[in-house]
């Protein structure tokens, strides 16, 4: 499940057949640029990690909502970037 310390009540996990699978840190996870406020920026707000893929199988993007966080408003956005 992917949580980020600056964003908790938010968890986001990748499912196939209706179960969780299992995700890996990825070694390359540092945020690059120019500007040192905007890589911290960055760095608060973003998590890569790697599953295992399968093929044939579709999957699902879980994401979890809780407190501190109270949905009170018809529209809530993830962005969501999915590679391989």
């Amino acid at each position: 499940m992917a949580i980020l310390d600056s964003l908790s009540g938010i968890e986001v996990t990748v499912l196939v057949d209706g179960e969780s699978l299992v995700e890996y840190d990825a070694e390359n996870d540092n945020v690059v640029h120019t500007n040192p406020a905007a890589a911290a920026h960055q760095r608060d707000r973003t998590v890569t990690k790697y599953i295992e893929s399968s093929t044939g199988k579709a999957f699902s993007v879980k994401v979890n909502v809780k407190a501190p966080y109270k949905i009170d408003c018809p529209n809530v956005s993830f962005e969501l970037y999915v590679d391989g």
